[in-house]
């Protein structure tokens, strides 16, 4: 089919799983930081900024690492069998 269709599978894949991990990473951080900046007269955007994105970093790039291997590995299959 051609390098941009493979591209596009492994892109939309990749973005799909991406975003499970990081909304399961999200789901498991502690609640004390966000109730604490509630606490203080934090709105919504300075919750997520102050206290779910910094504890979510880490989760982050774990994932996007985790899946840049997994695109590269999955590049390399896709070029040998003659996909692009």
């Amino acid at each position: 089919l051609g390098p941009i269709a493979g591209t596009c599978a492994l892109a939309i894949g990749s973005i799909g799983f991406l975003g499970k991990l990081v909304a399961d990473a999200v789901e498991e951080i502690d609640r004390g930081p966000a109730e604490a900046v509630r606490a203080v007269g934090g709105g919504w955007w300075k919750t997520l900024f102050a206290a779910v994105i910094p504890q979510a970093v880490p989760a982050l790039i774990g994932s996007g690492l985790y899946l840049l291997d997994v695109n590269i590995r999955t590049s390399t299959v896709l070029g040998i069998v003659g996909a692009g």
